[in-house]
């Protein structure tokens, strides 16, 4: 009888441990699979997924601590982790970059629109000193809003002070 206690003890405890191991398991495996769902581009902005990354990451190494997952299991999470920061720091250069061609395709309009004010024969000479300016002060604009980059506006500076001295020795 007592042997038959015994062994059921040992069994529990045994269950037990497997239970506790089983959780551990799950919640690194939770940490893991939100760190995966923040790599889809539709949850929101990327610095917002950022943020919620690295909270994760936070949570996971305090799960860690307190020894709510296991070493394997945080490895593992840190792993996912690196890959998720991977694939969003991939997105935001690629977002950089479609920034940086739309600015540069404003700018170049801008510059259009001056070397074509420049072509134009019929227009008087301060008429077109009037809507260069005009040209500059929506440039100006553009950079305040951020529309386009400090390099295109300088880009465009030059184009504006060439056109100028164009205009005045005409």
């Amino acid at each position: 009888m007592i042997l038959t206690i015994f062994l059921l003890v040992i069994s529990w405890l045994r269950q037990l441990k497997l239970w506790v191991e089983r959780s551990k398991k799950d919640k690194a495996d939770d940490y893991i699979n939100t760190a995966i769902k923040l790599m889809d581009k539709g949850l929101g902005k990327l610095e917002d997924r950022q943020k919620q990354l690295d909270n994760t990451f936070k949570n996971a190494a305090q799960a860690l601590i307190a020894e709510r997952i296991s070493q394997e299991s945080f490895r593992t999470f840190n792993e996912a982790y690196k890959t998720t920061r991977e694939a969003i720091e991939r997105e935001k250069e690629i977002s950089y970059q479609e920034i940086e061609q739309k600015q540069r395709e404003i700018s170049a309009e801008y510059v259009k629109a001056v070397v074509t004010l420049l072509q134009d024969k019929t227009i008087s000479k301060d008429l077109l000193q009037k809507e260069l300016d005009q040209i500059l002060e929506q440039v100006a604009s553009d950079l305040i809003g951020e529309n386009i980059s400090q390099e295109s506006y300088r880009t465009f500076v030059e184009a504006y002070k060439i056109t100028r001295d164009a205009i005045e020795r005409k």
